[in-house]
């Protein structure tokens, strides 16, 4: 019987079933090494492995995996900051919710604490019995309203210097408006009143003045024209009246203290009366100098040409109230002007305001009387 070699028995029974390792090839047996399919050494020839050459290897590998992408830095440092905004308005809105959660609590707190402290005051107070008077002997209760007179026209005049003579309207069509007369003076009549007319067209529905015309007394119209003429321009005649009442009283004591003045110095002003003052009503300046011929009979003595000049403004405001502006300057020579090299002649206006401040009109005019017009024969 022949026997046949191992290795040809190997190729006769055909391709065998391999154990594997774990790596995925064919087992390697060493002599005396135990394999990984448990076989011994001891076993016979045809269950011994077959040496693997090389190129029989079949290597099961993973293949590799792709490298990771970079990913761009700013991209990354944006969402970053976009993730902290978003952190920071989360918590800003927790602090608003915080903050009006604690405003609401001590608005709540406040508002108790003002309760009970009003609960404590009215609990301590207590209320006052109703007094008892007792009767009097004149029932009528006193009273601070006037006393009922038959005719109230004095009372109303204690306010206001105005005297009304005429007041006469005519309706004209349409029957809302009407045309309005006035006419009356200020002040006392026939002695140094101040007329006035006043002619008017009002709608009484609207309440309102569609045309207007006024004069006053030509006397006054140096003064008073301008003021005039603007409330004729506004249609104002109330403000009218009003400043004509307001004028009225310092015009009056302009002209009776010029009268007083020209009876005081007869030979500086001209010859005027006390009870001749309303013949002054309206003038405004007063010249202190000597006649023209006392001055060429004087011999150079005194003033020697010298002027004192007294001016007194009455101005009415925008609102109608009057005021007085009373200034005073000398005039002299050319001669004298180019002997005053200190210009003290130039400073007189100042001292009459202070002396106007202090003493008044006619306490001033006196100091420069007798300032400039010392020794003169009449001044008294």
């Amino acid at each position: 019987m022949d026997i046949l070699s191992p290795s040809k028995r190997r190729r006769l029974a055909g391709p065998s079933k391999r154990p594997h390792n774990d790596l995925g090839f064919a087992s390697r047996t060493m002599s005396g090494a135990r394999t990984d399919s448990g076989l011994g050494p001891d076993l016979p020839d045809h269950h011994q492995h077959v040496p693997l050459v090389p190129s029989m290897l079949r290597v099961a590998t993973t293949a590799p995996a792709p490298a990771a992408r970079e990913e761009d830095p700013c991209k990354i440092t944006e969402a970053l900051i976009l993730s902290d905004r978003a952190a920071i308005r989360e918590m800003q809105r927790e602090i608003a919710k915080l903050e009006a959660e604690q405003a609401a609590r001590r608005e709540t707190e406040k508002e108790d604490l003002i309760a009970r402290l009003l609960a404590a005051n009215d609990a301590s107070l207590t209320v006052p019995s109703i007094p008892r008077f007792l009767p009097t002997a004149d029932p009528e209760i006193p009273s601070a309203l006037p006393l009922p007179v038959s005719d109230p026209l004095p009372q109303l005049r204690a306010f206001s210097s105005l005297t009304f003579t005429t007041t006469r309207f005519t309706t004209l069509p349409p029957g809302l408006r009407r045309s309005h007369e006035i006419r009356g003076y200020a002040g006392a009549y026939g002695v140094g009143a101040l007329d006035f007319w006043i002619e008017m067209v009002a709608d009484t529905g609207a309440l309102m003045v569609e045309e207007l015309q006024a004069r006053v007394s030509h006397w006054a119209r140096g003064e008073l024209g301008g003021f005039v003429n603007e409330c004729i321009e506004n249609r104002d005649p109330q403000l009218l009246l009003y400043a004509i009442n307001s004028y009225h009283p310092l015009c009056t004591m302009r002209a009776k203290l010029f009268a007083s003045l020209c009876c005081k110095y007869p030979t500086l002003l001209p010859a005027f009366t006390k009870r001749r003052w309303a013949a002054l009503m309206g003038v405004e300046t007063l010249c202190f100098s000597r006649k023209t011929g006392e001055r060429r009979g004087s011999g150079g003595r005194g003033g020697g040409g010298t002027e004192f000049v007294l001016t007194w403004r009455i101005n009415v405001d925008d609102v109608g109230e009057a005021e007085s502006c009373v200034e005073g300057e000398v005039r002299v020579p050319i001669a004298y002007q180019e002997v005053d090299k200190e210009n003290r002649l130039g400073q007189v206006g100042a001292l009459f305001a202070d002396l106007l401040e202090e003493r008044g009109v006619k306490g001033a005019v006196g100091c420069m009387v007798e300032l400039f017009f010392k020794g003169e024969a009449g001044v008294r």
